[in-house]
């Protein structure tokens, strides 16, 4: 079963707790939101994959996430090439994409960032348990957290 849920304007959401059932939640992007995913990211990105802070100072685990748009736990310099592809409108993957994690990787460093991309909804959780980041995978020093 589908059920599509809105955010009110201040970005919360309610879901309704689902008995012994799996529940999948996907996000759906604002078509209207401009692209903030420029060369910038890329370089930073770069920077990241050779041990070095991004330009805006010390990356964050989020950082690390947003970086890894190839979801293979490393920050490497395909991923920056897949940002510059995508930059100026080639096939890059899932740059762009948003990754939904349910856990804040734990010191994640450019070799392992050890997040699990993906959220497992038990269906005894109550609703002040859901903790969500969703984090646009490319898009360096921009992510929300769904509370």
């Amino acid at each position: 079963t589908r059920r599509d849920l809105a955010t009110a304007e201040d970005g919360s959401f309610a879901l309704a707790p689902v008995q012994e059932a799996a529940q999948l939640v996907a996000v759906a992007e604002d078509s209207s939101e401009p692209e903030q995913i420029t060369a910038l990211d890329a370089l930073n990105i770069l920077r990241m994959s050779v041990g070095l802070d991004p330009t805006f100072g010390e990356a964050d685990a989020f950082d690390f996430v947003a970086a890894d748009v190839d979801g293979n736990g490393a920050v490497t310099a395909h991923d920056a090439l897949d940002v510059l592809r995508h930059t100026v409108g080639l096939d890059a993957g899932d740059v762009g994409h948003i990754a939904l994690i349910d856990e804040t990787p734990a010191n994640p460093t450019r070799t392992q960032v050890g997040a699990d991309r993906g959220v497992d909804l038990d269906p005894g959780l109550a609703p002040d348990d859901l903790d969500i980041a969703a984090v646009r995978l490319g898009d360096l020093g921009i992510y929300d957290t769904i509370v």
